[in-house]
């Protein structure tokens, strides 16, 4: 691995009942401001209410919400070269994926010290796995 790039795997989680849950987070040491993930909603039944990518900008500091809820909706919110896919077999989005199905998503997030996900169900059942990979310009 260099310091520009590198792969990462998240221990599947339990997305949140009434609030957003952690799911992991990724350090990028503000030399990786690009992000490619998959997300996979394990779950036999239960479909995501919500999904949120958070960054930090420095070691300890605060968390701050890039993109949660309708912004994954909204193309004029991401950087060119960003691309947000669709769920494996439906046209579901990110902040809805059903049970059972995945999304690819390609972020731009700058240079920040870490990206940190979260997601949300109506049950706290949904177990999400988090893949992907940080890249530098």
């Amino acid at each position: 691995m260099s310091d520009k790039s590198k792969g990462f795997i998240l221990p599947a989680a339990t997305a949140g009942n009434a609030a957003l849950a952690d799911i992991g987070a990724v350090e990028t040491y503000g030399k990786m401001p690009w992000i490619s993930f998959t997300v996979k909603n394990t779950h036999a039944t239960q479909a995501l209410t919500d999904f949120a990518v958070l960054v930090q900008d420095s070691k300890g500091g605060e968390w701050a919400t890039l993109w949660s809820g309708t912004d994954w909706a909204d193309a004029t919110l991401f950087r060119d070269g960003s691309w947000i896919g669709t769920s494996n077999s439906t046209d579901a989005n990110l902040k809805i994926l059903p049970a059972g199905e995945w999304c690819k998503i390609v972020l731009f997030v700058g240079p920040v010290y870490a990206v940190k996900f979260q997601a949300k169900d109506g049950a706290a059942a949904a177990t999400i796995a988090i893949n992907g990979h940080a890249a530098g310009e």
